[in-house]
């Protein structure tokens, strides 16, 4: 593995915030942390750039010990959800800010800046006032200043947060990218399930300092390893026996029919949210959430009897 996290601890007073979290990806893979606040995913991230320390355990990079190495001496990047620009700086020296670190002259970095601020989408910006520029524009300089010191692993903590959801959604297909240019190993720290699904090669869902599954998005959605993962990987049917969940199914994995299908149910409720329809479907004592695409030629209404049948159904090992 590029990056080893090995029985990872972190306590604050008696408070455990990791509880001996051993995760690991390869280089070149972005591995996203998906958790509810407070599951210790920001703190991870802290402690593998060497903002906090450890109580136990320890961090390797590219078979090198990291635990007791300062932030600047350690092969990492970070890019922090307020990006933590320098206000004062133009565009191009918050660009550059690192290279004076690495014996670079001013006016070889100033050249180099200029090709990151191009590679960014920010060509001609490198005069500008950081206050000038909108949220976008400052999440590139942020994402420039990280990539221009090569670092060998790229932390990014919740950067899209700020960001409406036409941007966000933007920058991280920009992310993924510079993500393959680059071919960089990512940790990218959110809460949202979409992102997370959409950026990562991996997913590690953490819950109260542990991680509960690690695996692709694919395997993460569709075979969750316990309920916790499934209820927060998205909506989804349960089948229980005795307060046990032995199954589910997914709303989009249930066909609504007016003529065919395997049960009898009745339309309870509908909410349009844009490109589908979420319906509640009543089948026997069962409510059932059924997602249903718009584009679907058959539309169905409140106390309307349908017909349904399960496409896909999973069981719990």
């Amino acid at each position: 593995m590029y990056l080893q996290l090995n029985n990872l601890t972190k306590k604050f007073g008696n408070n455990i915030v990791l509880d001996n979290l051993t995760l690991g990806i390869n280089r070149g893979e972005i591995l996203c942390l998906l958790g509810p606040s407070g599951c210790g995913k920001t703190t991870a991230l802290k402690i593998i750039g060497g903002f906090l320390q450890g109580t136990s355990g320890e961090v390797i990079i590219d078979n090198e010990k990291m635990t007791n190495l300062q932030p600047e001496n350690r092969p990492v990047s970070t890019v922090f959800q307020s990006y933590a620009l320098f206000p004062h700086f133009t565009v191009i020296d918050n660009v550059i800010y690192g290279l004076k670190f690495k014996g670079y002259s001013k006016k070889d970095a100033l050249k180099i800046g200029e090709e990151y601020l191009n590679i960014v989408g920010l060509e001609g910006f490198g005069h500008r006032k950081i206050q000038s520029l909108s949220g976008g524009q400052q999440q590139r300089v942020a994402l420039a200043r990280a990539l221009i010191v090569s670092p060998k692993i790229l932390l990014l903590d919740e950067p899209l947060s700020n960001l409406d959801t036409k941007l966000r959604i933007k920058m991280r297909n920009e992310i993924r990218q510079l993500q393959k240019k680059f071919n960089i190993t990512m940790i990218f720290v959110t809460h949202d399930q979409e992102e997370a699904l959409a950026l990562g090669d991996k997913i590690a869902i953490m819950n109260k300092g542990k991680v509960e599954q690690i695996g692709t998005p694919e395997e993460i959605y569709n075979k969750p390893s316990n309920p916790f993962v499934l209820d927060f990987m998205g909506s989804a049917n349960l089948k229980k026996e005795k307060n046990q969940i032995k199954s589910f199914i997914r709303p989009e994995n249930i066909i609504l029919s007016k003529s065919i299908g395997e049960n009898k149910g009745v339309i309870e409720d509908s909410i349009f949210i844009g490109s589908y329809t979420m319906y509640k479907v009543r089948v026997g004592e069962r409510i059932l959430d059924v997602k249903v695409q718009n584009t679907y030629r058959e539309k169905f209404h409140i106390k309307e009897e349908v017909f349904v049948s399960f496409t896909y159904e999973e069981n719990f090992s």
